[in-house]
């Protein structure tokens, strides 16, 4: 019998060989850890995105409305971020296993589940790393705001997620990668069929929706 290495930690080895890391995930328990991971995932991003909004970072302004409770929000986000993450992984596990056994995959719900959410793995990791900028980020941004503009500490902190935009982007492309590998495994199948499943429904949908318009008009 082989020795373990640190590669046969599944939080190690899903980086570099997802497809066996899954394979023994599934086959020894396929709900290891599968709620824990979504709900973290959620969870991080949720929360990420509303520390954000209060250093200013939102994507459009906020109505006044909205920015009395932002505190409120912030406290609160990582808990429905966990609940939208699990019913995110439910959704997306839902469509994999159903496109993925139309295309003859023999995988089923549980297995396909453990593949969504062990392939967020990276996406977790870098939201820490993020989280973590944000935190020192919000601590340094009020006594930042008595240091002149032209400091180079404030600017840093006017844009404290520089450092990490190219770094969460390319996470966010190895992740569905890991995905599509992931689920490829669980179904049996190639990385460009499992890319055919996850865009199978998509094209339905679309399709539905010409025929739809074409009825219409």
């Amino acid at each position: 019998m082989d020795n373990p290495t640190i590669l046969d930690n599944p939080w190690i080895g899903i980086w570099t060989r997802p497809r066996k890391t899954i394979r023994e995930i599934v086959d020894r328990d396929p709900t290891y850890r599968v709620i824990t991971l979504a709900a973290w995932a959620g969870a991080l991003t949720t929360l990420n995105s509303m520390l954000g909004m209060t250093l200013g970072a939102a994507p459009f302004p906020l109505p006044a409305s909205v920015l009395q409770y932002l505190p409120i929000l912030t406290l609160l986000s990582p808990f429905l971020g966990a609940a939208f993450g699990i019913l995110g992984l439910y959704a997306t596990a839902f469509v994999m296993d159903w496109s993925g056994r139309a295309l003859g995959g023999v995988g089923n719900a549980l297995t396909v589940r453990a593949a969504v959410a062990w392939s967020g793995v990276p996406q977790i990791c870098v939201s820490i790393l993020t989280l973590i900028i944000l935190v020192g980020a919000v601590a340094w941004h009020v006594p930042a705001r008595s240091i002149p503009p032209s400091n180079g500490l404030l600017e840093a902190a006017a844009d404290p997620l520089a450092l990490t935009d190219g770094i969460e982007t390319v996470i966010s492309i190895w992740s569905f990668i890991l995905m599509l590998l992931c689920v490829g495994e669980v179904h049996r199948f190639s990385v460009w069929r499992t890319l055919t499943a996850f865009l199978l429904p998509g094209v339905i949908l679309g399709g539905i929706a010409i025929v739809i318009k074409l009825t219409l008009t």
